[in-house]
């Protein structure tokens, strides 16, 4: 099996996309993950895909995930949070 991406980085707003699995024809293989911020679906027998959405990061720290698509391991990585600065060019005109 060959898995790709096997690393996702995903922004704070977060997305969907695909994770593309290539293997021999006949071969089963699955998809799974134990995070509740994130869907993962997809399974087959021989080349495919899985299907991922991850919801937006509302926390302030980075979280991670795991997932495990035909056997392989990947690591998901989203950026937290953060707290808009405030405008350092601000005039007051009175």
């Amino acid at each position: 099996f060959t898995v790709s991406p096997l690393t996702l980085t995903v922004a704070q707003s977060g997305g969907s996309g695909t994770i593309t699995v290539t293997t021999q024809s006949g071969c089963p293989w699955s998809s799974s993950t134990a995070a509740t911020w994130m869907t993962l679906t997809g399974s087959g027998s021989g080349n495919g895909a899985a299907a991922y959405t991850i919801a937006a990061n509302t926390g302030t720290t980075t979280r991670t995930a795991t997932l495990l698509v035909a056997g392989k391991t990947m690591d998901v990585t989203q950026a937290a949070w953060t707290k808009p600065s405030a405008p350092t060019n601000l005039r007051v005109i009175r």
